[in-house]
């Protein structure tokens, strides 16, 4: 496929990632606006503690890690479409074309765009200068430069199995009210915190009798699990998967409008 139609084919695939992260946002909206989570006491054998805790009470639906995924590996494919089309678009196709993801500045230029040694450009030089400016590749102490974030996105979608996902949780403000202690040998107020194993928010503990008033706003959203890059922990999956999306697409777009200036129709 020749000329700009050639950079339909990751549009699509952008497309498509857009649509799944979007399928999977919605999902999550539903399951956390529905009774998927109650306040619940329990006593603890061992200890002899009685313990208010707020529990997820319902299974996290796999269809929002499903669609996560596929939006992240469409995404990850439409990178590399995007040097295919940019090839044919100019009549230079290739059949190993790669997205140039880099370590640094300086391994974009070396090994990335062209290969050091032989000279041999991996990717078109006309596109050099657009590549260069999305920074492909992460900070660090000797590199002021670089979109940290998307880079490790990369990496992240380059694994080869499903992306991890779990619930998470910000506790931004607790009331303690009612507090009444009968008889009560000990008692704990925790900070709550969310345990993503247990799927639970531990809110008072104590041993005796006692009535726990008060409440605990709390606000519930996708994140990554245990097996992400710290990177990623910082942001919600949807949130971060949209971003890679968005990246792809600004790719496209200013690869495509390079090849407009080449004179491509």
């Amino acid at each position: 496929m020749a000329g700009l139609a050639a950079f339909e084919n990751p549009q699509k695939l952008i497309d498509r990632a857009i649509s799944a992260r979007r399928e999977a946002d919605s999902a999550a909206k539903v399951f956390f606006k529905a009774d998927s989570f109650r306040r619940i006491r329990e006593y603890e054998r061992g200890t002899g503690y009685t313990i208010e805790k707020l529990r997820m009470v319902r299974t996290f639906p796999d269809t929002i890690e499903e669609r996560l995924t596929d939006a992240i590996n469409n995404t990850r494919n439409a990178f590399d479409q995007i040097i295919f089309a940019a090839c044919d678009a100019i009549r230079k196709p290739t059949k190993d074309g790669h997205f140039p993801w880099a370590c640094s500045r300086t391994d974009l230029d070396d090994w990335r765009l062209q290969n050091k040694k032989t000279g041999k450009e991996t990717v078109p030089r006309e596109f050099w200068d657009v590549i260069r400016a999305h920074q492909p590749y992460p900070r660090n102490d000797a590199n002021t430069e670089g979109d940290t974030f998307i880079r490790t996105m990369a990496m992240f979608a380059n694994r080869k199995h499903t992306i991890g996902i779990e619930v998470g949780c910000n506790v931004s403000e607790t009331t303690i009210g009612c507090v009444h202690f009968d008889r009560v040998a000990a008692g704990i107020i925790p900070m709550p915190r969310w345990d993503p194993k247990r799927k639970e928010i531990e809110l008072g503990r104590w041993r005796g009798q006692a009535y726990l008033g008060g409440k605990s706003e709390v606000s519930f959203y996708v994140a990554f699990d245990s097996s992400a890059p710290d990177e990623l922990t910082r942001y919600a999956a949807p949130d971060a998967v949209g971003l890679f999306a968005e990246k792809a697409q600004m790719v496209l777009n200013d690869i495509k409008d390079t090849a407009k200036a080449l004179g491509v129709r």
